[in-house]
Parts: structure tokens; C-alpha cells; sequence
């Protein structure tokens, strides 16, 4: 298996935190990655082998498509090979993907949209050519220039105070009330609400639980406290009760099982 990040260009460095390329080949369909759940981000992938399959918390199983923007989760999902797999993808940061997309992004909300439902039929030129690139660093820059111009074409300034809130957001590690973060974006509860959904796709409370959750495992992952219960009680968790629950729900389960099954580490914090 190959695994690595690279960094974007100076150019789109304020809106996306890494590219990541991942290649293996398992035809056997078995899944073999750690399952998928909330990040804090939002990603635009493109495939360039073949695919994985896509299967949510009721194992229902949908192919994914050459390329798609996936939205932000607050439930977990698995995926399984579907023979050799090659795929580049992009991090965005968690309040800029909106600003290389007219769709509202709040659409793909634990799900995901082909790119060819946003942009149209330019899709299959840029997957053509892809595909047929001869090396991974040709495909970002391709991807790059891709990204650059639908830049160009959306860029609001609109963004900045919301930038601003989840700059709040991440200090306090999710520790803050939507009160407070309106205040602080000069905008009414409601429309603090309704702005932020609009730039980072999923409401404020359920991001500010992500953070909450991504700080956890990062706590976890610098091995920085002694036991589950200290890990709860400093990440901000009234009591085991509801950090199991809060566990159930992103990841499918409790805090032990998953810090058995998965090795900690938050991509958010990291």
C-alpha cells in the first residue's frame, strides 16, 4: 500500500490543508482500512484506479463515483476495495470548500455528489486526463489548476468571519456556545447558524461536537491522560454516559472498542 500527504501551492494553501494519494491492491472486496468517521473536513476525490465501495451504517453498499465531493459526516461509514485502487484526494480546510463550488455543500451532509452534478460534463475531460497523467505530481497539478480556476469564479469574502468562528471553535476545542460565536461574528443566533451551514456544511453545534470528538482521539493519540474517564472528563463530556453515546454515534463504538480497533489519530489537530 502507498500512503502519503503533499502540500498544496502557495496559491491554495489557505484553503486546503493536504492532498493525500492512496494506492493499493486487494481484489478480494475485504475491507481493509479503518473505518471512516467525522473529520472536520470536507474532500474532493478523484479515482484514478479502480474504486472502493461506499457502505453506510445500515450496510447498504453504493459504488463511489470517479470523482465526488464528500461532505462533512457526523456518523461513520466503511469502504471495501473493489480491486486496485487508485485515488487522489483534497482536504479542504473546514470553512473554504464553498468557495470553489456553487452547489450549497450542506447537500452532502453525510453523503456524497459527483463532480459532474456540480460542474457538468468538464468532469470527464479532467477525469480522462487524470487517468491518463503519467505521474501523481502531474496530477496535482492538474487538479490545481482545476481548483485555481474555480476559485476564481466563486471567491467571496463572506468567508472570513466564519474562518474567524471556526479559528473559536478549534481554541476551545469545541468548548464554545453558538451564542458566543455569534456574538462574536457580529450576526444574529439564526443567521450565525444559517451562514455558518452554508461555508462549512453542517450546523455549528454538530461541528463544534466534532472538534470535541477529534480533540478527544488527539488527546488520546499524545497519550496525554491516564484513562478513559480522565480522557472524557478533560475533553469536556458531562460523564461516561454521554461520551459513550456521543462515541456510538460517530464511530459505531464505545470509547474502548475503539481505541482497541482503531489507532488514534486526529487529522484535524495533527
Amino acid at each position: 500500500m502507498i500512503y502519503q500527504y503533499l502540500k498544496p501551492s502557495q496559491i491554495l494553501s489557505p484553503f486546503i490543508k493536504h492532498f493525500w494519494i492512496l494506492e493499493e491492491n486487494n481484489p478480494s472486496g475485504e475491507v481493509c482500512i479503518p473505518r471512516m468517521y467525522p473529520t472536520g473536513f470536507t474532500e474532493l476525490v478523484f479515482y484514478y484506479g479502480d474504486r472502493y465501495l461506499h457502505i453506510d451504517k445500515n450496510k447498504s453498499k453504493t459504488p463511489q463515483p470517479y470523482s465526488y465531493f464528500m461532505g462533512q459526516n457526523n456518523s461513520y461509514y466503511d469502504i471495501s476495495p473493489t480491486g486496485k485502487i487508485g485515488v487522489i484526494a483534497i482536504t479542504f480546510k473546514p470553512d473554504t470548500a464553498k468557495l470553489f463550488f456553487k452547489t450549497p455543500i450542506d447537500e452532502a451532509e453525510n453523503s456524497f455528489i459527483a463532480l459532474e452534478d456540480i460542474i457538468g460534463k468538464f468532469t470527464r475531460n479532467l477525469e480522462y486526463e487524470l487517468q491518463i497523467a503519467k505521474s501523481n505530481i502531474d496530477r496535482i497539478h492538474l487538479i490545481e489548476k482545476f481548483l485555481i480556476n474555480q476559485l476564481k469564479k466563486n471567491y467571496s469574502e463572506d468567508h472570513k468571519r466564519i474562518g474567524f468562528s471556526v479559528d473559536k471553535i478549534n481554541q476551545s476545542k469545541g468548548l464554545i456556545s453558538i451564542v458566543e460565536l455569534a456574538d462574536f461574528a457580529c450576526l444574529s443566533t439564526k443567521q450565525f447558524n444559517r451562514k455558518f451551514t452554508e461555508f462549512v456544511g453542517i450546523k455549528p453545534k454538530q461541528f463544534t461536537r466534532v472538534v470535541r470528538f477529534q480533540n478527544t482521539i488527539y488527546s488520546q493519540q499524545r497519550r496525554s491522560v491516564k484513562n478513559l474517564t480522565e480522557l472524557a472528563y478533560k475533553c469536556g463530556y458531562y460523564d461516561q454516559a454521554h461520551f459513550t453515546n456521543e462515541f456510538k454515534e460517530f464511530t459505531g463504538y464505545s470509547p474502548k472498542e475503539f481505541f482497541k480497533t482503531c489507532e488514534p489519530y486526529s487529522d484535524y489537530f495533527s
